[in-house]
């Protein structure tokens, strides 16, 4: 939750000329600032009453993160309200972040970048960092990559080191400036002197970077003997596979800026892999966050091969991913491709779509052959599926030994629907436990 710096305090008339509000807001915000939340409620509630605007913010506050009094986002959303409409630039943030994130009030991006732009325009910092991520994503406004550096460059340039890092990234990757690694060193570099931990290690990272570039010298035309460029191909390949495991690595620890570059040298070397990753990195990164690229690196690594980059092509088609239009039919061919390979979630994904009869006929048969071949690679939801058609016999024999058998493995790996459908089992018998699966299905 934001506080203003130096913004102008409109005090409204005080319904109570007994009442001073600026001294029970002294009061209010002085146990406020020593975490005494309980004794600084009733001079706040005073003075936020009597029309202080600073009073009113710092009630929100306490509403919104239960300070002193009970949580209730909607008595909070009241408070930044009164306050905004006097002008008060953290509370038009934190009013702006409860639509974000509808909490107090329906969600609508549009109202909080509304409300972001009036606390930016007064040189509140975290609305500019707010309000630069909204035209990163494209939330509630136009995806606008220029106009997002644009803010994160006010707020950096007031020591947000949020706002710092995200810069450094943009001069990094070219997003809405001229790529250029020594500026975004810079904001690196101004980030982690305040202790940013991902900025000192973007630092850390694009220094070893630019060594290893430097290190590369142009090499002289080889020999004309057979052994010597087939040995400089060979430690080049070595060069690029380790490229992908770097950016692999990051990618495991969701380290996506830090994993994109090794994933894009891989990648102009042909791996198809790293490809794939490189368009998660585009879908899954906030600052690199382009559906439409993501897209179409997933169908070029799908279309050499990649299992897992046909499994999420389906899982784009199943559910509006990236932009596209939902199309089962497409998802089915997508999961087939996957799942042929041994892509045990593919594999679940299609025994799914021949359950339901998304994309292709209904068969159950079916449903249960590649929910088998998907549980017994472990996919837990493959596992807990084909517990249910032993439980009702949907195309399979019925087996009550077998549903149970499935259900246990689920169970051990910490399935809570399945750990349930055991209790179900045990507690009531298993004629009612298949009564309750018939009346999910």
């Amino acid at each position: 939750i934001a506080d203003a710096k130096n913004t102008p305090q409109p005090v409204a008339k005080s319904e109570n000329p007994q009442e001073d509000p600026e001294t029970e807001f002294a009061l209010g915000k002085l146990f406020y600032d020593q975490k005494n939340y309980e004794k600084a409620f009733p001079h706040l509630e005073k003075a936020a009453k009597a029309g202080y605007a600073e009073a009113q913010k710092n009630l929100g506050n306490c509403y919104s993160d239960g300070l002193g009094v009970t949580q209730d986002y909607k008595k909070a959303v009241e408070w930044y309200q009164k306050a905004a409409q006097q002008g008060n630039a953290a509370a038009q943030n934190n009013l702006g972040l409860c639509y974000y994130d509808g909490e107090g009030v329906a969600q609508d991006y549009k109202k909080a970048v509304e409300l972001y732009e009036k606390a930016a325009q007064q040189g509140l910092a975290v609305a500019q960092l707010n309000l630069a991520k909204c035209y990163s994503f494209g939330e509630g406004v136009a995806k606008n990559h220029k106009k997002a550096t644009e803010w994160y460059e006010k707020a950096a340039g007031q020591g947000n080191a949020d706002a710092q890092y995200a810069l450094g990234l943009c001069y990094y990757y070219g997003k809405g400036v001229a790529q250029d690694h020594k500026k975004a060193a810079e904001w690196y570099e101004r980030a982690a002197e305040q202790g940013y931990d991902e900025a000192k290690q973007a630092l850390e990272d694009l220094i070893e970077l630019e060594e290893d570039s430097e290190q590369e010298e142009p090499q002289e035309e080889a020999e004309p003997y057979e052994e010597e460029p087939q040995k400089a191909a060979a430690d080049k390949q070595i060069a690029f596979d380790n490229c992908y495991d770097l950016g692999k690595r990051y990618y495991d620890q969701k380290n996506y800026e830090k994993a994109f570059p090794y994933f894009e040298i891989a990648a102009q070397q042909g791996n198809a892999e790293a490809e794939y990753y490189l368009g998660s990195c585009y879908e899954e990164s906030y600052v690199l966050y382009d559906p439409e690229k993501a897209l179409e690196l997933y169908e070029k690594a799908a279309r050499q091969g990649v299992a897992v980059a046909q499994f999420t092509l389906g899982e784009c088609y199943s559910y509006g991913r990236c932009g596209v239009k939902t199309n089962d039919e497409k998802a089915v061919q997508w999961y087939e491709k996957a799942a042929r390979q041994g892509n045990a979630d593919a594999q679940f994904n299609l025994g799914r779509c021949y359950e339901f009869g998304n994309g292709v006929e209904r068969n159950d048969e079916k449903a249960v052959e590649w929910y088998e071949k998907a549980a017994q690679q472990g996919n837990v939801e493959a596992q807990n599926s084909l517990g249910d058609c032993y439980c009702l016999g949907d195309g399979v024999e019925q087996n009550d030994e077998k549903a149970v058998e499935w259900y246990e493995k689920a169970a051990r790996q910490g399935d809570s629907d399945a750990k349930n459908k055991l209790r179900d089992l045990k507690r009531d018998g298993v004629s009612a436990a298949k009564e309750a699966l018939k009346r999910l299905s």
